[in-house]
């Protein structure tokens, strides 16, 4: 005998994951301490944030425009070690294709930044202002930018490929309006869970009465 398939629970369903896909502040109980840790956290980082406004303004009406600085030699080296070893991760993950390739680009490009940044700001006025205007523009901002646009698009391939597999309608949302993929699926395991149970208790109900 053919296997008998409900459309009525077939499209309750799919509306049950459409609803759990757009509607990120809902949480069931599996997911309820995970959402409430993101909550404290976006208020930790908003406190951060309005924290950091005043200390900002207030550096830069004291600092000096000209300071000595100690373990110049150590600071520099340093930090261009973090960033050899950031970038041979992202390429190691990259080769074999990881999903940590999302945190590792994000975190060079973020590096690259800070370098030119730092790189161009110090040299104005001085003899190497040249060299490092090169170096940041044909260099490490492209270089970040790339990097910015590949965790982008990683993410995005994510984003459509659980949109798929969950055969959710309609196009995938942009990144930016996504939900946390892994609290998401976990979200729309229980809620097809729960048509389920209500779909075996019906044909139970209508076994007993046949």
């Amino acid at each position: 005998m053919a296997e008998r398939r409900d459309p009525e629970g077939d499209s309750r369903s799919d509306l049950s994951r459409q609803s759990v896909y757009l509607s990120s502040n809902s949480a069931p109980k599996g997911t309820l301490h995970a959402h409430q840790l993101n909550q404290w956290l976006s208020l930790a980082l908003t406190l951060i944030v309005i924290g950091l406004i005043p200390w900002t303004t207030f550096l830069g009406l004291t600092l000096p425009a000209r300071y000595q600085a100690h373990h110049w030699d150590l600071l520099w080296t340093g930090f261009d070690v973090a960033l050899i070893a950031v970038l041979a991760y992202t390429a190691w993950a990259a080769w074999f294709r990881r999903q940590v390739m999302v945190a590792t680009a994000i975190v060079a490009a973020t590096m690259l930044f800070c370098d030119a940044w730092f790189d161009v700001v110090t040299s104005f006025g001085t003899g190497s202002e040249a060299i490092t205007l090169t170096t940041a523009f044909v260099c490490e901002i492209p270089l970040g930018i790339f990097f910015v646009w590949l965790s982008g698009r990683i993410m995005a391939g994510n984003v459509e490929a659980f949109h798929k597999l969950a055969k959710l309608p309609g196009p995938p949302p942009a990144v930016s309006k996504a939900p946390i993929l892994f609290s998401l699926l976990q979200r729309v395991k229980e809620e097809i869970g729960q048509y389920a149970s209500s779909d075996e208790s019906s044909d139970k109900h209508h076994r007993d009465l046949a």
